[in-house]
């Protein structure tokens, strides 16, 4: 399989058209960080998750949640129809290169706590801002 260096997104990729979204659960899901309870859901966040499944895209959950905690998490996103396609692993990599070490590769990452996120007042990831912008962030033509 050929693979293209797509610079925009950062990575090798087989193609270029399915994207491995890592997504985060408190915080950027939820309204806000409220472990080991659940925050209420982070408006828009079902509908761009949604969008991107529609797309054909991968969603990774990417929680630090474990045990107990990780199931109310994926039992809460199952319930509202965005069920992770993996958690905290990339089988695609894995398959291109083989075990990809302690770092799970992912086109994008969507976290409260990346970088240059932009934020709601109660410093959730703003869904709002993606769902209105998904073209451009997501380098869609």
């Amino acid at each position: 399989m050929e693979r293209e260096w797509v610079p925009f997104i950062g990575g090798y990729m087989a193609d270029k058209k399915t994207l491995y979204i890592a997504i985060d659960f408190d915080g950027t899901l939820t309204s806000s960080d409220a472990w080991p309870d659940i925050a209420p859901e982070n408006p828009y966040a079902v509908d761009v998750v949604k969008r991107l499944r529609r797309d054909g895209h991968h969603i990774i959950l990417h929680t630090c949640r474990q045990a107990q905690y990780l199931k109310e998490a994926i039992d809460w996103m199952k319930a509202r129809g965005i069920e992770p396609d993996s958690v905290n692993d990339n089988p695609h990599s894995r398959a291109l290169y083989g075990d990809p070490g302690p770092k799970m590769f992912a086109d994008y990452y969507i976290d409260d706590h990346s970088l240059g996120i932009k934020k709601t007042e109660t410093g959730s990831v703003d869904f709002k801002y993606i769902k209105h912008n998904y073209k451009k962030i997501f380098n869609m033509a």
